[in-house]
């Protein structure tokens, strides 16, 4: 039970510093990287700048069946974003749907947000491609920072199941992996390690707490300005 209020702590942590912190999500520039293999799944991931403010994913797979791909704020692999949400697109009977999906609901489907998106399944192979902004637009999608690593989960179909339906998925057709957009580096998901100490002094206002986050801004500013 400590743990898991923990790591609510946590998040509502990285979530005030976004919001706090103009540009903390912009520490770094969108690379570019071609064919990244997901997990074990068989799928692969293409992604590149469109401009400042936009990324282009290509996401493919060898099989006719739908898949989906998306983010989240969690630091292990959790297709809901261990309880705070996650921001996914789905490609499915040549259709392309972005989705809100938590523990209990998911939204309807919908293109808010994506541009020049596509859904194919010809010759045997399905490939999901669009574009998005790296910032989110609402409480209901979630941002691409470039310059630290995120959640990126991924799950695809049984052959031939071109609409998703829901199934028992197997290791080999799900997972997640953390990404850094800005250099490409992967690493295996795994639970957070943060140093708790017994003596230190929570905030206690409003003050206190804006004060927190102000150094953190400049901690990350000035690895930032140190990279």
């Amino acid at each position: 039970r400590f743990r898991s209020q923990l790591m609510a702590m946590v998040r509502s942590l990285a979530l005030a510093l976004l919001t706090f912190c103009p540009g903390a999500a912009s520490m770094g520039l969108v690379s570019s990287r071609k064919n990244l293999p997901l997990g074990a799944t068989g799928m692969n991931l293409s992604f590149a700048a469109v401009g400042t403010s936009r990324i282009r994913f290509t996401i493919s797979l060898d099989k006719l069946t739908w898949i989906g791909f998306g983010l989240n704020l969690a630091n292990e692999t959790s297709m809901d974003g261990d309880g705070t949400g996650s921001d996914i697109v789905t490609c499915a009977d040549g259709k392309i749907e972005r989705h809100w999906v938590t523990e209990d609901n998911i939204t309807r489907g919908s293109l808010d947000g994506l541009f020049e998106a596509s859904c194919m399944h010809v010759n045997g192979v399905t490939t999901m491609t669009f574009q998005r902004a790296l910032a989110a637009n609402g409480k209901e999608q979630i941002e691409v920072m470039p310059g630290m690593k995120q959640m990126v989960i991924f799950a695809h179909g049984e052959p031939g199941a071109t609409v998703v339906v829901e199934h028992h998925h197997e290791e080999d057709d799900q997972g997640g992996l953390l990404l850094d957009f800005a250099d490409s580096g992967l690493a295996a998901p795994a639970p957070a390690k943060v140093a708790v100490h017994a003596n230190a002094a929570a905030p206690t206002s409003a003050a206190s707490a804006a004060a927190v986050l102000s150094a953190l801004c400049l901690s990350v500013s000035a690895s930032t300005v140190g990279a």
